[in-house]
């Protein structure tokens, strides 16, 4: 399972992504899954594992994000993390 990160709007999404790879974090800039439909079309797909880090940079960089989730490739669902799961 892996960790998408939903934007506001794509500024913060390539924002975030340039800023993540220059940090060495693995990730994929991907269009947003159908089931997030009202999202903005951009995401960054990450692993769960980087997550933490990948969150401490954003907020030191003052880079909001709408939303996070795991995300099930192959059955294409998406699940919102709560707090307590991240």
């Amino acid at each position: 399972m892996e960790s998408l990160i939903v934007f506001t709007n794509y500024h913060f999404a390539y924002k975030a992504e340039k800023l993540l790879l220059a940090e060495g974090i693995k990730l994929q800039l991907i269009p947003t899954p159908e089931a997030l439909h009202n999202m903005c079309g951009l995401c960054i797909l990450c692993a769960q594992a980087d997550l933490a880090k990948i969150l401490t940079i954003l907020e030191e960089a003052h880079i909001t994000h709408s939303g996070l989730y795991t995300y099930d490739r192959a059955a294409k669902k998406c699940t919102k993390l709560q707090a307590d799961q991240m």
